[in-house]
């Protein structure tokens, strides 16, 4: 069916044609002022519930496409406005003075586009190069079809997080973080890998400063490949995402299976953690003071992507796989502070917001000071947060932070990946270098693609746990 409109002074309907609108192009050629995207400036004037002025109805052009005309949107006072042809500015005219004859204050002049899915968001913004535009970027945000339900946002009220609802999921920013932290991951183990167990002098003398994903060092790795990190990463993903949802034992018997497979590198604790699991059955290793290693955190991302709006279950899940290897109140603490910090970054807070975690567990614990940096990068839990937390903070772009992490050397694989995790989630995936998303592995690039997409649509689903009380 055709969208009709009465213009004032004229009986004749106009249509967008007289068959069913099969696609977007025939809206795309009209240069109707009414087909305007408004940006998020021009929304967020208006009070929450309050209606929007001469509201009408018309009839839907596709199940899944309809245009709802509001009263006039003209964005807040000051702001500039597109320039328009002459011939739509003398037609603009005109239709305000019919409007006004009428005795109807003014005419509709932009309609907003509501509960539109991806597929045709992305058709959208292809055919109307437009909507890119700062004002218009996030024109997909709109007010929601009369009887649905409010949407919820992600996250602690504040946050820049993602609004889930049918067809308007507004979590653009928070999937490219989310994808950026753990690409994020997979290329800071691939760059620090082939230097692991360097001083900085000795990669001073081999490589100058090292930029590239060159391979090669003691496990003899090709360039882009990842270690352990990644895929214990993986593997725990693998689990979250299995029927069942998250099953500790599950978990420990995805780590068995990635074991068997005999992996480039296995750290020493992880190892005993697992044949511990294989030969005794038991799902939380017992308190060692040689557990105090990285090993624990540098998996913990697949948790965070899957328990975005819950910090409560982020937290208990966190320490939970953790402990099938790692069982130390300082790999605890980093554990901790590590899932929150990259929590929060996902879902879109500052650099200088999660920094306070980090200086309230110095309060806590002394040994996790950072600032003086000690310039220590070992597998010791108090070595590698120092070293990621330096950098970090220390760092305006993705790359700058891990170059100067890998570059001390050390356990550089798991620094650089940690860091790259962080990283990733406050810069989003657009910042990581073009030249080291080409260099990673593919296979481990698209499993990390599919696993962000999966475990952020677990995080959606899930029903934030109540907090406990104190």
């Amino acid at each position: 069916m055709g969208i009709q409109r009465q213009r004032a002074g004229r009986r004749r309907s106009q249509g967008l044609g007289r068959k069913p609108l099969r696609s977007l192009p025939d809206i795309s050629r009209r240069t109707s002022p009414e087909l305007l995207i408004p940006g998020l400036d021009q929304v967020r004037g208006r009070e929450d519930g309050e209606p929007f002025p001469q509201q009408q109805h018309l009839p839907s052009t596709r199940p899944s496409l309809r245009v709802l005309p509001v009263g006039p949107c003209r964005g807040p006072p000051g702001a500039p406005s597109d320039p328009l042809p002459r011939r739509q500015q003398l037609r603009r005219a005109r239709d305000r003075r019919a409007f006004r004859a009428a005795g109807r204050g003014g005419p509709p002049e932009q309609s907003r586009l509501l509960h539109v899915p991806s597929g045709d968001r992305r058709r959208v913004r292809r055919l109307h190069p437009g909507c890119a535009r700062a004002r218009h970027k996030d024109f997909f945000l709109q007010r929601s079809p009369p009887g649905a339900p409010a949407p919820r946002r992600i996250g602690a009220p504040g946050h820049r997080g993602g609004l889930p609802g049918e067809g308007e999921l507004r979590v653009s920013g928070v999937r490219d973080r989310a994808l950026g932290a753990y690409l994020g991951l997979a290329v800071g183990d691939a760059l620090g890998a082939p230097v692991e167990f360097m001083t900085p002098m000795e990669i001073r003398e081999r490589y100058g400063l090292l930029r590239e994903m060159v391979g090669g060092g003691w496990l003899r790795l090709r360039p882009g490949q990842v270690t352990d990190d990644t895929e214990m990463s993986l593997a725990l993903g693998r689990a979250l995402l299995a029927p069942g949802g998250f099953d500790l034992r599950a978990v420990a018997e995805a780590f068995a299976a990635w074991l068997r497979s005999r992996p480039a590198d296995v750290g020493n604790t992880c190892r005993q953690g697992i044949q511990r699991f294989l030969a005794e059955g038991t799902i939380e290793a017992p308190p060692r003071e040689w557990h105090a290693g990285n090993g624990a955190a540098m998996r913990i991302l697949p948790v965070v992507l899957a328990a975005l709006r819950d910090p409560v279950t982020c937290r208990a899940r966190s320490l939970a796989q953790a402990r099938i290897t790692h069982n130390h109140p300082l790999s605890d603490a980093a554990v901790e502070t590590l899932a929150e910090m990259t929590r929060r970054l996902v879902l879109g807070e500052s650099k200088p917001a999660v920094r306070g975690l980090v200086e309230e567990l110095v309060r806590r614990s002394p040994l996790f000071r950072f600032d003086p940096y000690p310039g220590r990068a070992t597998g010791y839990i108090v070595d590698t947060l120092q070293t990621v937390a330096h950098f970090f903070f220390g760092s305006e772009d993705f790359e700058t932070c891990l170059v100067g992490v890998v570059n001390r050397g050390g356990d550089a694989d798991t620094t650089g990946a940690l860091a790259g995790m962080l990283a990733g989630a406050a810069y989003g995936c657009a910042a990581i270098p073009e030249r080291w998303r080409k260099t990673l592995d593919r296979n481990a690039a698209r499993e990390i693609e599919a696993q962000a997409e999966g475990l952020l649509g677990l995080s959606i689903r899930a029903r934030p746990a109540a907090a406990p009380q104190r």
